[in-house]
Parts: structure tokens; sequence; C-alpha cells
């Protein structure tokens, strides 16, 4: 969808898994090979970050998710569906988009957005460390926890 709107945009995929094959089939298939890049294992997360200017989340399940937490500690927006717990960390319109489940479309829609707008970008990442920091930081867990037990 994104190339059908000629938007500029590279897709990384880090890591290794049982769809790997399937993934890079299915990009040959629909003529993104040339956007798409599959990095395999990448030990250095935070560089993997950094590069990135959206964090984009298809999963259609997650735990707490720390890769979105990485990624917005980094000053990274993102895209994600609002599904499992992710709507626990992201906040929709205020530290990246939150979409239906399986709407491809609006899931482009959002990544369109933040592609055209780099200074809505920046502040959907800036608030995005910041929700980061003040909810989610090992020291306030700990001390969260720590009251929790003691109380």
């Amino acid at each position: 969808m994104l190339k059908d709107r000629g938007l500029n945009f590279r897709v990384l995929i880090a890591g290794e898994g049982e769809l790997s094959a399937e993934l890079k089939e299915l990009a040959k298939r629909l003529d993104v090979e040339d956007r798409v890049l599959f990095l395999g294992f990448v030990s250095d997360m935070k560089g993997f970050h950094a590069s990135l200017d959206i964090f984009a989340l298809p999963s259609l399940w997650e735990g707490f998710c720390y890769a979105q937490v990485e990624a917005m500690t980094l000053c990274r927006p993102v895209v994600a569906f609002n599904v499992s717990s992710i709507p626990e960390v992201v906040i929709d319109g205020e530290t990246g988009y939150l979409v239906p489940a399986e709407d491809a479309a609006a899931f482009a829609d959002r990544l369109e957005t933040l592609i055209r707008d780099p200074k809505l970008c920046l502040r959907l990442g800036e608030n995005g460390r910041r929700r980061v920091i003040e909810n989610f930081e090992l020291r306030k867990t700990l001390a969260d926890f720590e009251r929790a037990i003691t109380a």
C-alpha cells in the first residue's frame, strides 16, 4: 500500500523466525524486495532502533512488548494494532498510533501520516520516551513492587 502511494520508505526486519522464508517469498511476490530488508539476528538492538524513524509493530498478540519500549526510549513513535497489552504502553495519538486488529489500510494510513510529517514523528517520539521513563523505568517499577509487597 505504501509503495502504491508513492512513498519513500524501507522496512527493516530484525530477527529470524519460522516465517522468515515465507516472508521473503511474500516480499518477492508483492514486488517490495527493494523496500524490505531482512537483517537476520541483530545483536545491537539499541543501534537497530536508533536507525529507525518509526517502529511498526504488526503483532496480533504481545505480552509486555520490550521492543516497543526500547524504540520509545529512543524517541521513536510506534504504529501498532490495538491488541493485547500494546495499549498499556502506546497511547493512541500521543506516543504513536493504535489501529484496529488486522486493518492493514488503517495501519498504512498511520504510517503514511508519520512518513509525511517528520515534526509529528519527533513529537510523538518524545512523548513516548517521556511515557516510558515516567511509567516503565526500572527504578520506578522496583519501587512500585516494593510498596506492593510491604504495604
